[in-house]
């Protein structure tokens, strides 16, 4: 008796579909002038806009704490 091989439910293929595609669309809108604001409206359209601005400000600041500490400057902070 062989062992069966389970096949995937329509919905994480759905999933990865839409993954694919977001990717796609992100992919395309960098390749052309205006990109910061085409994406900022993707995220805009998508719901997303507050979480990019969190995520932004927080890696902007890992970085700016990073090139101080790479500089052997002292970052005071507010």
């Amino acid at each position: 008796m062989k062992d069966k091989i389970p096949t995937p439910r329509p919905e994480p293929l759905q999933a990865a579909s839409r993954r694919t595609a977001a990717r796609g669309a992100i992919r395309d809108i960098f390749r052309r002038k205006g990109a910061y604001a085409h994406f900022k409206n993707l995220l805009a359209r998508r719901g997303a806009l507050d979480a990019w601005h969190e995520f932004e400000a927080k890696a902007q600041k890992q970085a700016q704490k990073q090139w101080c500490d790479d500089n052997a400057i002292e970052l005071i902070e507010d």
